[in-house]
């Protein structure tokens, strides 16, 4: 009896994972695998699109997010205030920046006003911009005006049609 049990037979099949099972895995990690490389080849098409919508500006921002947006402002004492996201212990508000400095800078809350002036330890470098969703159609309006459009429009006809009677 022991020696039965030493000598399995390797050859033997084995039912690890039903046929159905396999299928149905297989079938699920190819679609995936299938899809991610979909996503990663069409990804150019979303960036595209949505900076086709963003100002230029945001475009020069490293700290800009992904979508098309604009950067919040304050108007203070006569002048916009650029409004940044400032850590204070473990919450980030949204401030105006009135006083850059080095170390310490000044801010004031939009939302409240009458508080006076924040004082922030830091370098306001470091920090990121407040952005809202924005879209904009300006970057159409001047390509359209840089273009001649009429000139590609006719020269596309004269190809097609001259590439036409020279299949005929």
């Amino acid at each position: 009896m022991m020696t039965e049990s030493k000598h399995k037979n390797w050859l033997a099949g084995r039912n690890y994972v039903s046929f159905k099972r396999w299928e149905a895995i297989g079938t699920s990690i190819v679609n995936i695998v299938v899809f991610c490389l979909l996503f990663v080849y069409l990804f150019p098409i979303l960036f595209m699109v949505s900076t086709a919508f963003m100002e230029s500006y945001q475009l020069m921002d490293r700290y800009s997010p992904p979508y098309p947006g604009r950067q919040l402002r304050y108007p203070y004492d006569g002048k916009e205030r650029m409004i940044y996201l400032v850590p204070f212990g473990d919450q980030i508000r949204e401030l105006a920046l009135v006083a850059p400095g080095k170390t310490t800078s000044q801010f004031i809350d939009p939302q409240d006003p009458e508080s006076g002036l924040i004082e922030w330890h830091g370098s306001w470098r470091t920090l990121k911009h407040a952005y809202s969703f924005h879209m904009t159609l300006d970057n159409f309006g001047i390509i359209f005006r840089s273009l001649r459009l009429t000139q590609m429009v006719r020269n596309t006809l004269l190809m097609t049609l001259i590439s036409m009677i020279g299949v005929l």
